[in-house]
């Protein structure tokens, strides 16, 4: 299969022969995949050089794979070795992946003074490349930002990682003026710097969210919640908003949403705090001697009581909040107290609800 020095559009067309709907070269889509699970905590993934002897190889294997023929790396396979492939691939490509005939578009969105007129322009030049350049570059995109959410590990952080593509995605073929050349090349880094971390923003309502997705089935790293200046001591989810809410123990609120990473809200409940849970429509919080609860559109506590909290848990039409000695079962909308189960000397630390068993396991 021609893989490298020939133009997107002419690899899709082969690909599609096997895979019709599939705008993205699946060597390049699985070779994302592999890389996310085996070299994101690889310091300087992207930025290291891989061997020589073992790069030729795999780019001789991809070569060799017959049209349709779906790619595999395994266990021998580095992800330094593969990263610098996939890197090689969009560098000899024969016009680059943002389009050299759009090159002066790309490099003056930085003298746009706001941000968010940046990220305007950078929709517009993203929405205006064919469909197969802009569906890899999402994909590249989405895991570029992936990786830099690992960056405390893989020292690649935003920067870096323009630093690293920058040259592989974007060029000129107008090589007179040098001077003017070196002058872009510093913009073109921080360009590139901004589009992965504003990736969400810039595609948004051009690609669906998980269009991107690498469909990796083991745990790595997406999101971090920053921002908390203590411990956080409790997170919980509500599916109705589709966020994540984050409580440390200073009393600091975060609120996440859950599918793109960004800061929904936050406020301060002041004190000490030990547990989150969502209740009803409201945010719980216990501190070990009081459980408050808050509205959180508003940032305002509407309600409190006393009980030592530190497990708090929504269960069917009752709020669960554990206690020394007893589990109180509380109204999430009267906030009334409708039922108190006697535990003994037990101290409720954690519980969990399985609905399908109708059971809940206390800790």
């Amino acid at each position: 299969m021609v893989l490298f020095k020939v133009p997107i559009s002419e690899l899709i067309t082969q690909q599609q022969r096997k895979f019709p709907n599939e705008q993205v070269p699946l060597f390049f889509k699985l070779g994302l995949r592999f890389i996310l699970l085996n070299g994101c905590n690889i310091e300087g993934i992207f930025r290291i050089a891989g061997s020589k002897e073992n790069i030729r190889q795999i780019r001789t294997y991809l070569e060799g794979l017959p049209v349709g023929n779906v790619p595999h790396y395994g266990p021998n396979t580095d992800p330094v070795d593969l990263a610098d492939v996939i890197k090689a691939y969009f560098r000899e490509l024969p016009d680059c992946l943002l389009l050299n005939a759009r090159y002066h578009e790309w490099v003056s969105v930085l003298n746009l003074p706001e941000k968010d007129d940046q990220i305007i322009k950078l929709k517009q030049l993203a929405q205006a490349l064919p469909s197969p350049n802009q569906a890899i570059f999402y994909t590249l995109l989405k895991f570029l930002n992936r990786v830099a959410f690992n960056s405390d590990i893989n020292k690649m952080s935003f920067e870096n990682l323009g630093l690293v593509w920058a040259p592989n995605l974007l060029w000129t073929n107008d090589q007179t003026n040098m001077l003017e050349l070196m002058a872009t090349s510093s913009k073109i880094k921080h360009l590139i710097s901004l589009i992965i971390e504003e990736v969400d923003k810039i595609f948004e309502g051009i690609h669906d969210p998980d269009s991107g997705d690498l469909g990796t089935e083991y745990a790595t790293l997406k999101y971090k919640i920053v921002g908390h200046t203590k411990s956080v001591q409790g997170l919980t989810w509500s599916r109705a908003t589709n966020e994540i809410w984050s409580v440390s123990s200073g009393g600091l609120v975060r609120i996440l949403d859950s599918r793109s990473g960004h800061l929904v809200k936050t406020f301060d409940t002041k004190g000490t705090k030990l547990s989150i849970a969502k209740g009803g429509n409201n945010m719980w919080l216990g501190d070990g001697r009081t459980v408050t609860i808050w509205d959180v559109e508003h940032g305002k506590k509407v309600h409190e009581f006393p009980a030592f909290g530190l497990s708090i848990n929504e269960i069917d039409d009752t709020v669960w909040v554990g206690g020394e000695g007893n589990l109180l079962h509380v109204s999430p909308t009267t906030f009334d107290i409708v039922k108190n189960t006697p535990l003994g000397n037990s101290l409720v630390l954690c519980m969990v609800h399985i609905p399908q068993l109708k059971q809940v396991w206390i800790g």
